[in-house]
């Protein structure tokens, strides 16, 4: 029978361990999958970017030579040569020297400067006429850009612009020194390859063998190194839109061939307009720790999951015996737990009871201390109408007690509001320095004698939403808080108001002995407490911190031992009905 169910017990490992092993399997296989697709969504963003830095030096580089071009011809010493130039053949000399001279003369980059009639070449500063340029702008008003070729074939970029009664004067740019300095600041990668097409899909200009090669697009053949690149760049720029994707290449330092992911940002009127971007990257290379790592992974987490299975195993038959014990001492743990939420529900219902208890004896108290009052209030001013005028002291002393009786009801007043078990829960708009009076009144008669209470109200008549009977619960908690702080070895309390922003803040202050850090992280908890037993309930800054959370404000505390505690609460101001 035991050698049963131990058979049964190891086909049950196994078959756990199987699926253990085509779980993980499975599992590695999907993690390397997601991290394929995010190495090649990293790669394209990167890419993309790249080409898009290109682009816009490209756009800045082109603008400069514009904007040196249309200096140029603005000049009025190159207006009145160019005139001489076209009255007599003999100026030449004077007008290529000045050509010489110029901004675009003194930039090596310019391979020449021509003067053009109706797309004929009149003039160029070198001397060379034979150059043949491609569709240019229609308009002879406006700035064209577009690739020009001489007799040896070699290619330009030229920027020709035109000015009414004027000869038109084109700039041929060098499209191998301008790859180097369009490239030169960009921190590209070794194995990224930056290829620029110009719009009218006449050159391509690309590294070749360690330096910047320009060649014409209609030589390429299917056996380029390049025409698999040279295919997605023409079919982006047909297209029109920035792209991505995977091409044949081969490294122009090593001469091997690998697979390149590239990105195309095509020349647009959103871009520079007359080059089309290529920058590609060794996908291969990039990819093949990944590859590497898998391999390592798959070895090394199989003989690790091997490991697992044996200990499982030990670990089984070794703890198969402490199974019941750990299920006893759990249970145990949880009738603890029981007990322990059983207590602490029984003391909340206490701590209830008592203050229900503590309210209904202060509205008793409050209503009888009314009754009292009411005779002594009648009596004085029926004494105050029977007294003859020349009673003059007596008449003011009986007059205190009639003003003396009515701050008494004033405070009984505010006491029964406090106690009332059916307050108004309800909002409304409050004067918060008016609250702050009513519940100063209340709570002088506690305040004990080595400590001074002061007022420092500039609320500046502005009001919150709010209700009075909490307003005035959250200030007597902190007042009388602060009154503890500071009974023992005398000092001063300070409460204060004042507008920040669409804020209201409320400020109680104390030079009492300060709260300790460790206190500081409790003393908004419910119950918890530090004064002697009989003294505290715990629920006072808790129902502060809860009559400003209901008041969409904020509090915070600052103490320091030995200094003092200052409670700061911040409350919205009413805006209007918005």
């Amino acid at each position: 029978m035991k050698k049963t169910l131990h058979s049964k017990f190891r086909i049950f490992i196994i078959m756990i361990a199987t699926v253990l092993i085509i779980l993980g399997v499975n599992l590695t296989v999907r993690m390397f999958n997601n991290y394929g697709r995010l190495i090649l969504q990293n790669t394209d963003n990167q890419l993309i970017s790249l080409a898009r830095s290109v682009d816009r030096n490209v756009d800045s580089q082109l603008e400069r030579y514009t904007e040196n071009l249309a200096h140029t011809m603005e000049d009025s010493e190159c207006k009145d040569i160019e005139n001489q130039w076209l009255a007599d053949d003999m100026a030449d000399g004077l007008l290529r020297n000045y050509l010489k001279n110029s901004l675009l003369g003194q930039d090596e980059k310019v391979a020449d400067v021509l003067l053009l009639a109706e797309e004929e070449v009149l003039f160029s500063k070198s001397g060379d006429l034979d150059y043949r340029l491609f569709a240019q702008n229609e308009s002879e008003s406006e700035m064209a850009i577009g690739p020009c070729i001489n007799e040896d074939g070699t290619i330009y970029i030229a920027i020709v612009r035109r000015e009414e009664n004027r000869a038109a004067y084109a700039v041929l740019i060098d499209l191998a020194a301008f790859y180097e300095e369009i490239t030169a600041n960009l921190s590209a990668e070794l194995q990224n390859e930056i290829i620029m097409m110009d719009a009218g899909e006449q050159a391509l200009i690309h590294r070749q063998g360690g330096g910047v090669v320009v060649d014409q697009i209609s030589h390429f053949s299917e056996n380029d190194s390049k025409f698999s690149m040279l295919e997605f760049l023409l079919a982006q720029q047909k297209e029109g839109e920035e792209g991505t994707d995977f091409c044949d290449a081969v490294s122009s330092a090593t001469g091997k061939a690998y697979k390149a992911r590239m990105a195309v940002v095509p020349a647009t009127e959103k871009n520079n307009g007359v080059f089309t971007i290529g920058v590609s990257t060794d996908y291969d290379e990039m990819t093949r720790p990944m590859r590497y790592g898998s391999i390592q992974l798959i070895t090394y987490g199989g003989m690790a999951l091997l490991g697992v299975i044996c200990l499982v195993i030990m670990l089984l038959h070794a703890f198969r015996g402490n199974e019941r014990a750990l299920r006893e001492v759990e249970l145990l743990k949880e009738k603890n737990a029981a007990m322990e939420e059983l207590n602490r529900q029984t003391q909340e219902f206490a701590h209830h009871q008592r203050l229900e208890l503590m309210g209904t004896i202060t509205s008793g108290i409050a209503h009888e201390f009314n009754n009292l009052l009411a005779p002594i209030m009648g009596y004085s001013i029926l004494v105050l109408e029977k007294l003859p005028p020349e009673e003059n002291e007596l008449y003011d002393e009986v007059l205190e007690i009639y003003n003396t009786s009515i701050k008494a009801k004033t405070v009984v007043s505010r006491l029964q509001d406090l106690s009332r078990k059916n307050a108004n829960t309800g909002l409304q708009k409050l004067e918060l320095d008016e609250v702050v009076r009513k519940s100063v009144e209340i709570v002088t008669p506690a305040k004990p004698k080595t400590v001074e209470l002061k007022l420092d109200l500039k609320g500046q008549r502005q009001l919150v939403m709010g209700n009075e009977t909490q307003l005035s619960q959250l200030l007597l908690n902190l007042i009388i808080n602060a009154f503890h702080a500071t009974e023992e070895k005398g000092g001063e309390v300070i409460v204060s108001t004042e507008v920040e922003e669409k804020k209201l803040l409320l400020k109680v202050a104390d030079n009492g002995y300060g709260i300790s850090k460790e206190v500081m992280e409790r003393i908004f908890e419910p119950f918890f407490t530090t004064k002697k037993g009989g003294k505290g309930t715990g629920l006072g800054l808790a129902i502060v911190e809860q009559v400003v959370e209901d008041h969409g404000g904020a509090i915070k505390v600052d103490s320091k031992e030995g200094v003092g505690t200052a409670f700061l609460v911040e409350l919205p101001i009413f805006l209007g009905e918005s």
